[in-house]
Order: C-alpha cells, then sequence, then structure tokens
C-alpha cells in the first residue's frame, strides 16, 4: 500500500515519522489511504507559544509549534498513514492530487473557516470521504462540510475505520523547542499520562471533548521517558488537562520521573499543586502551568472553577520563592469584570514575577455551558469562528466595549512580560541548565532531536513562522 502523496514527499514524509517501534495490528482488510492534517498555516494566528501577542523584548525566546502532538499519536500507532503538520495551503493542495481515499482535518474552533476550505478543496479534487477532528469538530457548522466527526483521542476510532483491531497505546516521543534570536537553547520532550479533566469549568470543552477521564498505562509512559533519557534531555513537560488528579498513579509518574532524574513541569490545577508542591519539587518539579483565571472570586465562583485565591496566593509565593518556571492562563473579561477591576488584579498578578503569562479575554466557546449562558443573558456579537481566538471579545459584555477589553489585554501583556520579567526567566533557566550540566556532567546538554517536525520543510522559515500572529496583526502597538 502506498503511504504518501507522491514518490518523493512520500518517502521524505516517511523518514521524518517519529522513529517508534509498530504496534501489532491484524489487519482485516486493504486499508484507505488516509492523509490527516493540521489546519494550513494562516499568518494572522500565533504559531509560538512563548510570545503569543505579546511585545517582543531582547531577552525573550521564542517556542514555535513544530510539532502537532495529536497526530503525532496517530502517525506512532498507525504508522501506514500520512501526515502534515502545520502545512503551507500550497502544501496541502499539492498533497490533494494524490487520490487519497480519506483526507481528515484536525483543528480549533478559531481554525473553521481554515478547514471548512479545505474541506471543499479536498471535495473539490475528487476525495471521496472527508473526516473532522480536534475541538474545532464539535461545532454544527462542520456538519455539512464532513462526512464524519471524531471527538476525543482518535487513536482507536482510527484502528475501527482501518479495520484493525485495537493494541497498546504507543506513545511517541515529541518536542517543544526553545530557540533565542534564531539559536537553539533547549528541547523539551512533552509527556501526556492522563486525558480528559474530571471538572465543569463554565469556559471549557474539555468535559464534552474527552467525557470521562483516564489515565494511560505506566507501560506507555516508561519508553518515551528513556528515549528522552537517551537523547539526553534534561527537562519534560507535562500536557494533561490535569495532572494529580489521579494521586496513586501520580505518584507512580513522579518517581518514574525522579528516576530518570528529569526536571519536569506539569499542567495542572491550583489546589493539585499547592497540595502536592514538596512531594513534587523533591521529585524534580522545576516548575508548572497553572489555570489561575482570575484573582477575582467571585468570578471563579461563577465559573466553577474550584479555585481557592487563599491557596492560590500561597502558591505563587512559593513558587516565586523557589525560582520556579511559572506559566498562569489567566482570563480578562468575566461579567463581574471591570476596567478597574482587571487593571487592580494584573498589578497584583505582576508581583508574583510570572515568567509566561498567557492572558485571554473570555470567549465563550460553542457546546459550553458559558456559550448557552451568554448567548442567552447577553447575546453573541459575532458567530465568526476565526474571532473565538480569546484575543477578541465576541459577546456584549455588560461593563466594557470590545475594542477597550482588546486594549486591556495588551497593556496587561505589557505589564507582566517586560525585558526585566525576560531576563529574570533566562536567569531561572540558566541556573536550571548549569544545577543539570553539575549534576550529570555531558549528559546535561541535551540533543536536540534529529527531526524537529514538519515545518522544516516549508517554504516559511522558522524566522518567519515567529511573526505570525503579532501584535500588529491583531491591532496591538
Amino acid at each position: 500500500m502506498r503511504d504518501g502523496p507522491s514518490q518523493s514527499n512520500a518517502g521524505a514524509l516517511r523518514d521524518k515519522a517519529q522513529n517508534v517501534s509498530s504496534p501489532q495490528y491484524a489487519e482485516k482488510e486493504t486499508m484507505k489511504r488516509v492523509l490527516i492534517s493540521s489546519a494550513w498555516l494562516n499568518p494572522a494566528r500565533s504559531y509560538d507559544l512563548a510570545i503569543w501577542k505579546k511585545r517582543r523584548n531582547p531577552f525573550a525566546v521564542n517556542a514555535p509549534m513544530t510539532e502537532h502532538f495529536g497526530l503525532r499519536f496517530l502517525k506512532a500507532n498507525h504508522p501506514e498513514i500520512t501526515i502534515l503538520e502545520y502545512p503551507t495551503r500550497e502544501q496541502f493542495l499539492q498533497a490533494l492530487d494524490q487520490q487519497w481515499d480519506v483526507v481528515g482535518v484536525s483543528f480549533y474552533i478559531n481554525e473553521t473557516n481554515d478547514a471548512i476550505a479545505m474541506a471543499r478543496a479536498a471535495r473539490g479534487r475528487g476525495v471521496p470521504e472527508l473526516w473532522a477532528g480536534n475541538f474545532g469538530a464539535m461545532t454544527k457548522d462542520v456538519a455539512a462540510e464532513f462526512d464524519k466527526v471524531f471527538l476525543g483521542w482518535g487513536e482507536l476510532p482510527l484502528a475501527t475505520e482501518l479495520g484493525k483491531e485495537p493494541a497498546a497505546l504507543i506513545h511517541p516521543a515529541t518536542y517543544m523547542h526553545v530557540s533565542w534570536h534564531g539559536i537553539h537553547v533547549q528541547s523539551w520532550g512533552v509527556l501526556f499520562t492522563s486525558r480528559g479533566c474530571n471538572k465543569t469549568c463554565t469556559f471549557c470543552q474539555t468535559p464534552k471533548f474527552y467525557r470521562k477521564p483516564y489515565a494511560l498505562d505506566v507501560s506507555t509512559i516508561e519508553p518515551v521517558l528513556a528515549e528522552y533519557h537517551r537523547r539526553n534531555v534534561t527537562q519534560v513537560v507535562i500536557l494533561d488537562e490535569n495532572f494529580g488528579h489521579f494521586e496513586g498513579y501520580t505518584n507512580e509518574i513522579t518517581e518514574l520521573l525522579h528516576r530518570f532524574r528529569f526536571n519536569w513541569n506539569p499542567m495542572t490545577r491550583v489546589e493539585t499543586l499547592h497540595k502536592n508542591y514538596e512531594r513534587w519539587k523533591a521529585h524534580g518539579l522545576r516548575g508548572a502551568s497553572i489555570g489561575l483565571e482570575s484573582l477575582n472570586q467571585d468570578s471563579l465562583d461563577a465559573a466553577k472553577k474550584g479555585n481557592d485565591l487563599t491557596k492560590g496566593r500561597e502558591l505563587l509565593e512559593w513558587m516565586k520563592r523557589d525560582r520556579m518556571l511559572v506559566q498562569t492562563f489567566y482570563i480578562i473579561g468575566f461579567e463581574q469584570d471591570t476596567e478597574e477591576s482587571i487593571r487592580q488584579n494584573i498589578r497584583e498578578l505582576k508581583q508574583y514575577h510570572i515568567d509566561s503569562p498567557q492572558i485571554q479575554i473570555l470567549t465563550p466557546q460553542p457546546e459550553t455551558i458559558l456559550f448557552k449562558h451568554i448567548e442567552r443573558t447577553y447575546g453573541i456579537i459575532t458567530y465568526d469562528y476565526s474571532k473565538y481566538d480569546t484575543t477578541n471579545l465576541v459577546w456584549h459584555h455588560p461593563n466594557i466595549a470590545p475594542r477597550r477589553l482588546q486594549e486591556l489585554m495588551f497593556w496587561a501583556n505589557d505589564e507582566l512580560f517586560t525585558a526585566t520579567n525576560s531576563l529574570r526567566t533566562a536567569t531561572k533557566v540558566a541556573s536550571q541548565a548549569i544545577g543539570n550540566v553539575l549534576a550529570r556532567g555531558w549528559r546535561g546538554f541535551s540533543l536536540p532531536p534529529v527531526w524537529s517536525g514538519n515545518i522544516d520543510t516549508l517554504a516559511v522559515p522558522l524566522s518567519e513562522l515567529v511573526t505570525y500572529g503579532s501584535r500588529a496583526r491583531a491591532g496591538g502597538h
């Protein structure tokens, strides 16, 4: 069975596919020729996780998305499919000429317009079956454009579509790459230990998308950690929706991370990290991404977030004291917010020296409790989902106009993400790197992976990619 869009491109894509052992599947029938792509690159969107909607400064690093983690999992577990990670429009259209049985698009809500354009292009070239996946597939708007919609992680549904028996999940080695002015600084290994979330925050699509949360088998986790260790990767970022929810299991994972002597940063909840902080710190915790969301308790309670601000403030003080790397997700524009309250809260947040503040405008994502409430109570300004990227006010806020709230978002980023702040972060990273070298010797230097993603084959160089979705494009200064 042919494996790609053309003889030359197929070979390149196969060579670049993640180097993991293939699962043992029993093939029931001749498999479909399947191409699955992320949404094509759009200069209006940001792909830099470090700079997203922030003002650049001399000490800031870049962390552009070059690997699509969901597609990497599909490729590792179903190596016969072909994936395109962040293709240009031209690349995707060229790939369509290769007579696929199925073309799938994995996209987020704000990529809906591009995903529909991709589907129409594939249909126009005679592709008989179109699939939609990821959070963007949750809206009713895609039903008329795609033949099948997949919610949640796709390894098992894809096995069914390919006529295969399911097998043990393979976790591929995937990476986030940090650079400074084009110079590679560090590669972090990416880890998923569980899927889904047990919480019901009104603004979040996760509960409906993943449904019941579950943990991955430890036997799935250990091989990928061994691969990171082999490559001298010293830092692991854990991108679970709520790391620590499965307490006994999490203890096994932290012991495993400690055994490999990794520094690690999980994405977790405030109360979970507060409860486990000292134990996790003793096992290699060096930072975290936390959903702080607000410093207004009324806003948190209305969103059913469940955060206790007393614990939140105490946790931020601990992390500041211990020079942890801190990323916070923070929402402005809750119903209770005013310009004055936002400014007051942001000034308080500034004192905690947040390394990577992610300031987002409250966006009622489709198929959430919040969307139904906002639509009924205040009304939606636009149903153009390209605006649903958390940088635009898409509903009628009772206290703040859309343009003014976006200006407040940019102001908040300018308050929190300064040259002084970036220099402070750089010293933390340098200190951790020096500590790794002292503890490990030459193994403290991480080796960049052989392949850093499909992005290196594009006409768009990384130096240009990191400018996509810039402040200027969004109306910032």
